[in-house]
């Protein structure tokens, strides 16, 4: 035995059906235009995240060279008053190498310094420093710094004064 099943389909002829049709339409009209307005919004504000946090990045990456590189100056300018330093008390000092942990610098840096001193036939008593500074950071070479300079007086020895009318004013 066949069964039929018979569908009853009215077409919406009835204002009624109509009208609530077109207002369930219309109510997905306007959430689809908020969910838009709330996507549009929230990619606004992540990019201007994002864009916030690539220059905060770039400051500190700046910060940071601009820190190491004032370190580095004043390395080098300590290794050549320890040259000088070490010329006034013995003037056969040839150089030297030293290194500088990390826990003394900053916690993540440590420094080899080497010390090169020449002395110049063409004029005698000119002594010149070659210092060489290598900045290490994570184990890795940051910098490396070459510097040579001439170290003034280093034959001439200062006399203290033998009374208060020999200081000079």
């Amino acid at each position: 035995m066949q069964r039929t099943v018979k569908l009853d389909y009215q077409p919406l002829d009835n204002m009624w059906q109509r009208g609530l049709i077109y207002d369930v339409a219309r109510r997905l009209q306007t959430r689809g235009v908020a969910a838009l307005a709330v996507i549009v919004c929230l990619i606004i504000v992540a990019s201007l995240g994002i864009n916030a946090i690539v220059d905060l990045k770039a400051s500190w990456d700046d910060f940071r060279q601009a820190r190491t590189a004032l370190q580095a100056d004043w390395l080098l300018a300590s290794a050549f008053d320890r040259v000088r330093s070490r010329l006034a008390h013995d003037p056969a000092y040839e150089g030297e190498v030293w290194t500088i942990p990390a826990d003394q610098l900053d916690g993540r840096s440590s420094a080899e310094i080497k010390t090169v001193i020449t002395r110049t036939t063409d004029s005698p008593g000119q002594v010149m420093a070659k210092v060489v500074l290598e900045l290490r950071a994570n184990g890795q070479t940051c910098i490396t710094l070459t510097k040579v300079n001439p170290v003034e007086g280093v034959n001439r020895r200062t006399e203290t004064p033998r009374s208060s009318s020999e200081v000079p004013r």
